[in-house]
Parts: structure tokens; sequence; C-alpha cells
């Protein structure tokens, strides 16, 4: 009998620290739902601000996109204008040289009429 009590008394205690183990498991398990929900909001919270950048990146590439083809537009308009006064600026100095020979020409023909 005396035995008996000491095997009942062993298992109650083994049965006492196995109840504590499996509270400290479950209390752990608890702190790691915590922690795990808490690492889902914060994820969840990431991913919406990665979206959210994305878009943003998207709009402001469509805009820059837009802004690079006006300015190509207009760097054309830019290079013919410098074009158009390259040759008008080509003209003049043609016109020039010819009316500076017409009045070198006159002012000979006076210069001979009048020695």
């Amino acid at each position: 009998l005396n035995t008996l009590e000491i095997e009942l008394e062993t298992a109650i205690a083994s049965n006492s620290q196995l109840s504590d183990q499996i509270a400290d498991l479950h209390s752990s398990i608890e702190d790691m739902k915590k922690q795990l929900r808490e690492k889902e909001i914060i994820l969840d919270e990431s991913e919406s601000t990665i979206a959210a950048l994305r878009d943003e990146i998207s709009s402001v590439t469509l805009q820059l996109s837009k802004e690079v083809a006006g300015l190509r537009i207009a760097k054309g308009a830019v290079e013919d204008q410098a074009t158009k006064a390259k040759e008008r600026v080509t003209t003049l100095e043609s016109e020039r040289k010819a009316e500076q020979l017409a009045a070198a020409e006159i002012l000979a023909e006076l210069k001979g009429r009048f020695n």
C-alpha cells in the first residue's frame, strides 16, 4: 500500500508537472499567435504601401513619358526653326555680298567717270 501511495504521489507530481508544461505551451502558443497577428497586420500595411507606391510610380512614369514626348516635339520644332534661321542668315549673307559687289561696281564706275 505504501508503494502504491508513493507511485500515486509520483504520478500526481508528474501529472502536475505535465499540466504546468502544457499550460506554458498554451501560453507560448497564444503569444506566438498574437505576434503572428501583429506581423500579419504589418505585412498587410506594407503590401498596401507597396501597392500605393507602385500606382504612384506608374502614374509618375506615365506623366514623365508624356512630358518627354512633348519635349521631343518641342525640340524638333526648335531644330526646325534653327535650320530655317540658318538658311535665312545664309540667304541674307549672300544678298549682302551681292549688294556689296554691286555697290563696288557702281563705285568703280563712278570713279571711272570722275577720274
